[in-house]
């Protein structure tokens, strides 16, 4: 029968050997390593020196104001007509010109105080469409000049000076359609005549004594300016409003100008035709004394 003494020492030799193989098993697997990992280094980013600058914002401007002429008082306009509304470079009587209709007219219509002042983006009432281009002198047409049929009373065309009539004479050259250029040919055609009668049928040239040349001729805006090398040779009442009449009816027979500068050798010729004296040397013809 084994001894207690016996069982304890086997135990013993047990847990030692136990002991060995664990401690043999712990010398073959080494453990593994634990190694720290690097710390992480944050770098400041160097601050921008720019500072993005934003667009500036638009500035919101009205629109500009038309301020209109003065109208009459206790006028209505006429609200049955088209409507035009006034460009850069318009006045009435080109408007007129352009719509068909008269200055009158338009005053009237559009109760105008004053049919010289009107503003760009004025609305205005018209009767017809008003057409961009402006009016011509009609290319092909012919060049025409005027002369005198004295005592006529007006029968064969418009009264002027002393019971007359002044009548326009066709010539064989052609307008050009340029207005400058055609008031220029008319007058050279009327300077050509040289004799005081013309064709043997009572037409007269009032002109036919002064030596007159075209110098130039411009348009700009509604006035023409003619400046005439050369003289007058005035001789009495009738034979001036003859000549005047000649040179005025040669010049506005063409569209498209309201009001006329005629200069002879520098002089105002409006001036020189002055028996009161009171014109000055900025005096100007308008269409509406010359009525055809």
């Amino acid at each position: 029968m084994v001894s207690y003494r016996a069982l304890a020492l086997i135990a013993l030799l047990a847990l030692i050997a136990a002991g060995c193989t664990l401690g043999a098993t712990s010398a073959q697997t080494p453990r593994p390593l634990l190694t720290s990992t690097p710390a992480l280094t944050l770098t400041a980013r160097p601050a921008s020196t720019t500072i993005p600058t934003l667009p500036p914002r638009p500035t919101l401007t009205s629109a500009p104001q038309v301020v209109l002429p003065p109208t009459v008082v206790n006028c209505t306009a006429r609200a049955d007509w088209a409507t035009y509304t006034v460009a850069a470079g318009d006045t009435l009587f080109r408007i007129a010109q352009r719509g068909g209709t008269t200055v009158s007219e338009l005053t009237r219509a559009n109760c105008l105080a004053n049919p010289n002042a009107i503003e760009v983006g004025q609305v205005l009432r018209v009767p017809n469409a008003v057409v961009t281009t402006e009016p011509t002198s009609f290319p092909g047409d012919p060049v025409r000049f005027y002369l005198i049929i004295p005592g006529d009373a007006g029968l064969s065309g418009p009264k002027v000076g002393c019971d007359d009539s002044v009548v326009g004479i066709s010539t064989d050259g052609a307008r050009s359609g340029v207005i400058a250029s055609d008031i220029r040919a008319s007058l050279e055609a009327l300077f050509n005549v040289d004799t005081e009668t013309y064709g043997g049928s009572g037409f007269i040239n009032a002109l036919y004594n002064s030596p007159l040349t075209v110098q130039n001729v411009s348009l700009t805006g509604d006035t023409v300016t003619v400046n005439l090398g050369g003289s007058l040779q005035m001789v009495g009442v009738c034979s001036d409003a003859r000549m005047q009449a000649q040179l005025l009816y040669t010049i506005f027979q063409y569209p498209g100008f309201a009001n006329a500068f005629v200069f002879v050798g520098g002089a105002n010729m409006r001036q020189l035709f002055d028996a009161s004296g009171t014109l000055g040397p900025g005096a100007m013809y308008t269409r509406a004394e010359v009525e055809f």
